[in-house]
């Protein structure tokens, strides 16, 4: 996880949300949980959920474009 990684898992714990950048173990053999939705699942097995994240938002130009909005704003307030 970059540095980007860190601080969307930041902004996203102050909204209430839990992120992490270790693999959580689910129920079952070998970790797999049932249930899961594909869609939004990991395309690598070594992606955390933070890349999931990450990924899903920049697949569309408005998201990518709010979440730069957001950064910035986290930026502003971190300078004052």
């Amino acid at each position: 996880m970059g540095l980007l990684g860190i601080l969307v898992c930041n902004l996203l714990k102050r909204k209430g949300y839990h992120c992490t950048a270790n693999k959580e173990v689910g129920p079952g053999p070998g970790g797999g949980g049932s249930g899961n939705n594909p869609a939004y699942g990991a395309e690598d097995a070594n992606e955390d959920t933070i890349g999931v994240l990450l990924r899903l938002i920049m697949e569309k130009k408005e998201n990518a474009a709010a979440l730069e909005e957001l950064l910035k704003e986290y930026h502003n307030k971190q300078l004052v």
